[in-house]
């Protein structure tokens, strides 16, 4: 793929993602990385607005015509210590950008200031969003009004992928990512001695036969061409050796694709585990958090974005079908507007960029952002021609 972007343009792109790199912040807490993007936009000419869901920052390209539409990249790093040893290693401890979110504010960014000049018929809105990692900061700024003053009609987001080649970009209609529920789940048992178990309830026994049950959700209760996971991330119970415990705790998360599956599956999972804890004489307190919906690509914006692709890459570079288990908070603007969240390939195998997000060792080969300001600028420049009214 050929960018349009010069050679200062391009050493400044890559500038923008290795500084977010370097200083990584957590959720809410995006403060020097907020006053980076506002420093920016004003240099490119806007008016950045700042404060939106704490650490938030949008800024509008307007001809006053009416119609808008919102282009977005999210802010927060991942609390992970970083293993890779690069000149742009994060500064920070424990805080990292292990899922690509430096990459993206840069290529928003840099799209915004190559549409600064440009004659859009409609308003563009450039949103950088915090708290996606566990936050739903896109929720917040729903809840604050991002979507309003001038109204929203369509949406674009997009993801770098470390499962993809550079030069490529996979557009999916319908559900691409899962929903995320969060679950914190105590088992009360009756605690006593480790050589006298007939005289409790052992919670680790019961939490045992729980993480067991809980597969056959996926096994028995949901159609094999539906996709569910059940994971439990953590147990914890016991003090010592010959200590039964009273209590274990499980904590994990949920993850469906189909938003009616998604609707049942607090009653399926509150079923198995009551009916487990029963049979023991136990007891049991679930604490369920929905963070997040399916991400739901709308067909049409998905077919524009396509063609957008098709422009960019080139037919043989555009990958149809991509889906992650993974989840997204662009999913609860997608739920108000229609629109599309696509995912733009960062794999590298020659470079070592093999490694998964949310690994300590995550790293993309930097020529994913040419990609990334390409789509995201004819987009901008397509949407208002292509969608005409």
């Amino acid at each position: 793929m050929q960018t349009s972007l010069s050679k200062a343009d391009q050493k400044e792109l890559i500038g923008l993602r290795r500084f977010f790199h370097s200083h990584p912040e957590l959720k809410f807490g995006e403060v020097k990385t907020s006053a980076r993007i506002q420093e920016k936009l004003k240099e490119y000419g806007y008016q950045p607005q700042a404060g939106m869901a704490k650490t938030g920052v949008y800024a509008m390209h307007s001809d006053n015509k009416g119609r808008c539409i919102l282009l977005r990249a999210d802010m927060d790093a991942l609390p992970l210590q970083e293993l890779n040893q690069v000149p742009y290693k994060s500064q920070n401890s424990q805080a990292m950008h292990a899922c690509g979110h430096d990459m993206h504010m840069a290529t928003l960014l840099m799209a915004a200031k190559h549409l600064k000049n440009e004659k859009i018929s409609g308003n563009l809105k450039f949103v950088f969003q915090p708290g996606e990692e566990g936050g739903n900061g896109a929720l917040r700024m729903i809840e604050q009004g991002i979507l309003k003053n001038p109204k929203v009609e369509a949406a674009f987001g997009l993801h770098v992928w470390s499962q993809i080649p550079t030069g490529q970009v996979a557009v999916s209609p319908g559900g691409i990512m899962a929903s995320v529920d969060e679950f914190e789940l105590t088992i009360r048992g009756k605690g006593g001695h480790g050589a006298m178990p007939h005289q409790t309830i052992d919670s680790i026994v019961v939490a045992s036969h729980v993480v067991t049950t809980l597969q056959s959700i996926l096994s028995r209760e949901i159609d094999p061409f539906d996709s569910v996971v059940v994971t439990i991330g953590k147990i914890q119970g016991g003090t010592t050796f010959n200590i039964i415990p009273e209590e274990t705790v499980l904590k994990g998360t949920i993850r469906t694709m189909n938003k009616e599956t998604w609707k049942k599956i607090p009653r399926l999972f509150e079923r198995k585990i009551a009916g487990v804890t029963k049979a023991f004489g136990a007891s049991y307190e679930l604490k369920l958090n929905r963070d997040a919906p399916v991400t739901v690509n709308d067909p049409k914006m998905t077919e524009f974005v396509r063609e957008i692709a098709r422009d960019v890459v080139g037919s043989a570079n555009l990958v149809n079908e991509c889906r992650t288990m993974g989840g997204e908070d662009f999913a609860f603007i997608l739920r108000e507007v229609p629109g599309c969240f696509f995912f733009v390939g960062g794999r590298n195998e020659k470079k070592d960029y093999i490694h998964p997000h949310h690994s300590p060792r995550f790293n993309i080969d930097e020529g994913s952002l040419f990609v990334g300001v390409e789509m995201m600028k004819k987009i901008a420049k397509s949407y208002f021609s292509y969608f005409s009214k």
